[in-house]
């Protein structure tokens, strides 16, 4: 068990191969002005079914928000793999806890939950993600973007309060690197 300053540097903390499960819990005292956005996991060597990533609240802590305003995006998994963001504080419940927001109004890149560049097998569940954009063009609060070689396939958004945006929630792949079986279910989209 480590504590560190920031969501970033836990999980630059977290060493390769992966050969276990790795938990990132944000205890009550988070500070999120502590955080560089965006906030970016990318591979990690040794990612699997059984050697994931999970970041969530603390039990307890309720009501965490990590919030900014960034044309960039707020949390982006760059070609990682085998990451769950679960909003219950503790993995327990039913409810969407974790607010996760961009406050940024303009940028065509200032989604707030972005997967690319081969992300694969993620799942974002529980969480409330907000994006103050709502105009037809820009960004979105979830957008499962494009890849050079491989697609962002077989991702999940689960059970998620989806907020304003462009669309809600986007997915763009490409002919060339198509992103496959991508679940979104009971999920709340709206103001977008």
């Amino acid at each position: 068990i480590s504590q560190h300053s920031s969501i970033q540097e836990a999980y630059n903390a977290i060493t390769t191969p992966l050969t276990q499960a790795y938990l990132i819990e944000i205890l009550a005292i988070y500070d999120g002005s502590m955080e560089a956005l965006p906030i970016t996991f990318g591979l990690k060597d040794g990612a699997s079914a059984s050697n994931t990533i999970t970041l969530r609240p603390a039990a307890g802590n309720t009501g965490e928000i990590i919030t900014g305003s960034s044309t960039t995006g707020i949390l982006i998994l760059n070609d990682a793999d085998y990451v769950i963001i679960d909003g219950r504080p503790g993995g327990v419940g039913s409810t969407p806890d974790l607010k996760i927001i961009n406050l940024s109004s303009s940028g065509t890149n200032a989604n707030t939950i972005q997967l690319l560049n081969s992300a694969t097998y993620n799942v974002v569940k529980y969480v409330h993600v907000v994006n103050s954009t709502q105009s037809t063009s820009g960004p979105r609060a979830i957008v499962v973007g494009a890849s050079t070689t491989t697609g962002n396939s077989n991702n999940q958004i689960r059970y998620c309060k989806v907020e304003g945006g462009r669309s809600g929630i986007g997915i763009a792949g490409t002919t060339a690197a198509p992103n496959d079986s991508t679940v979104i279910s009971n999920c709340e989209i709206y103001d977008w």
